[in-house]
């Protein structure tokens, strides 16, 4: 099946590609993702994430004074790691 995607706008811009909030229209796939365009020697890939509302690690830092908690930062790392085990795998 195939995924078609629609922008929905622009999160970030460097000089190796765009960051785009879009979601997806495919039945299956009918959450939020974002598409993260990156270009490698004439390459473009295409990774797609989960959007998670609610801020980024430094947010979190931010709230707690400028450190996060042990024991959420166990939780966050591990997250971290299976998600990269994960990419790594396939």
């Amino acid at each position: 099946m195939e995924v078609k995607v629609v922008k929905i706008n622009v999160l970030g811009k460097s000089s190796y590609g765009v960051v785009y909030l879009v979601k997806t229209v495919a039945p299956v796939y009918n959450q939020i993702y974002v598409l993260n365009v990156e270009r490698e020697q004439g390459m473009v890939y295409n990774m797609f994430l989960e959007y998670i509302p609610g801020g980024s690690l430094l947010n979190l830092m931010n709230r707690y004074g400028g450190k996060i908690p042990e024991r959420d930062v166990n939780c966050y790392t591990q997250m971290i790691l299976e998600g990269l085990l994960d990419i790594h795998e396939k």
